[in-house]
C-alpha cells in the first residue's frame, strides 16, 4: 500500500555531493599559495610592477649594506705577529694620533679600519715601528726543546740570543728607533794561524732629528766588543739606515775606550818610571852622574 512518504535514502555507493572539489579542497585549490596566486592575478598590472620593483630595491639595498659593513670590519694592521712591546708602542702612538683601533684578542696585533691601515703603517714606520722580532733569553725555546737540537743548532740559537740581547740594549738608547745586530763568531780551527776572528755589524735606525755623537758610538762599539768572545773593537762596524759608516772616522784608540792623549800620557809616565828605576840601579854601581839612561816603551793597547 502506498503511503506517499519518501525516505530520502540512497541505496547507491556513490558519494554525496558536498559542494567541494576533489579531496574536500575548495575550488581553485593550492591552499595559501593558491589564494596568493588568485590575489596576485587580481591585482592591477601597474601595482604588480611596483611591488616587483620594491622587492628588487630591498634586495639590492641589503647586498650593498652587507658589502659596506664587510668593508668597514677591522683588519689586522700587520700580516705578521708583533711582539708584546711592539703592540704596546704601536697602540700608544695610534692613541696619540687619535686613530681608532683595538688590540687583537691574541695580543699579537692591532685591529684597525681598512681605510686607515696604509696611513697608520706609514706614520708608524717613520717612527721606527714596529721593530723586527728578536730572540732573547726571555722568549727563547725552553731547555727541554734544546735537548732535541744538534750542537750546531744550539750554537746558532746562542748566537741569536746574544744578538737579540745586544739589539734590545741599543733600542733603549736615546734617539735610537731600532737596531739590528749580526755577529760573525770566531771559527775554531786546528791551525791557530788560520783561525778567523769574530766580527760584528750593527745597523741603527735613528728617530727623526736624532743623531749619535762620538761618545755614544764608542759606547756601542765597546758594548758589542766586550759582549762577544774574541771580538776586537776594530772589528765592530756600525752603519745607519742611510748607509753611513758611523765607525769610519772613529780612531781605534777611541774604540778601546781610551783617548789618544790618554794613551800618550800613559806611555810617557811608564817610560819615566822605568828610566828612574834603571838610573837607581846604575847609580849604585857606577855612581851618580856617570851615565845616561833612555827608555822607550812599546805598549799594546788592544
Amino acid at each position: 500500500m502506498a503511503t506517499g512518504i519518501q525516505t530520502g535514502m540512497r541505496t547507491g555507493s556513490g558519494p554525496l555531493a558536498t559542494g567541494r572539489g576533489p579531496l574536500g579542497k575548495p575550488p581553485g585549490g593550492g591552499g595559501g599559495l593558491g589564494k596568493f596566486g588568485a590575489m596576485w592575478s587580481g591585482l592591477n598590472p601597474k601595482v604588480r610592477v611596483l611591488i616587483i620593483c620594491a622587492i628588487g630595491l630591498l634586495i639590492a639595498g641589503g647586498v650593498v649594506f652587507g658589502m659596506v659593513s664587510s668593508a668597514n670590519q677591522p683588519v689586522e694592521l700587520y700580516a705578521t705577529k708583533l711582539g708584546t712591546d711592539d703592540v704596546k708602542d704601536v697602540s700608544i702612538k695610534l692613541q696619540e694620533w687619535n686613530i681608532p683601533h683595538t688590540v687583537s684578542v691574541t695580543q699579537d696585533n692591532v685591529m684597525i679600519s681598512p681605510h686607515l691601515k696604509v696611513t697608520a703603517q706609514a706614520r708608524l714606520a717613520s717612527h721606527g715601528l714596529p721593530r723586527h722580532a728578536i730572540m732573547t733569553a726571555a722568549n727563547a725555546p725552553q731547555s727541554s726543546g734544546m735537548n732535541m737540537m744538534t750542537e750546531r743548532e744550539k750554537d746558532d740559537q746562542r748566537k741569536r740570543i746574544l744578538e737579540g740581547e745586544l739589539t734590545e740594549s741599543m733600542r733603549q738608547m736615546v734617539g735610537v728607533a731600532d737596531a739590528y745586530v749580526r755577529l760573525g763568531l770566531s771559527q775554531k780551527s786546528i791551525f791557530s794561524d788560520n783561525q778567523e776572528g769574530a766580527k760584528a755589524a750593527v745597523m741603527l735606525k735613528m728617530k727623526p732629528g736624532s743623531q749619535l755623537n762620538r761618545d755614544q758610538i764608542t759606547g756601542i762599539v765597546n758594548l758589542v766588543a766586550y759582549s762577544v768572545p774574541d771580538l776586537k773593537p776594530e772589528s765592530v762596524k756600525i752603519v745607519d739606515t742611510n748607509g753611513r759608516d758611523l765607525t769610519a772616522g772613529l780612531p781605534i784608540s777611541d774604540a778601546v775606550g781610551m783617548a789618544p792623549t790618554g794613551q800618550l800620557e800613559y806611555k810617557s809616565n811608564l817610560e819615566k818610571e822605568l828610566r828612574n828605576k834603571v838610573e837607581q840601579q846604575l847609580a849604585t854601581v857606577l855612581g851618580s852622574q856617570r851615565f845616561a839612561a833612555q827608555v822607550t816603551a812599546e805598549v799594546d793597547f788592544s
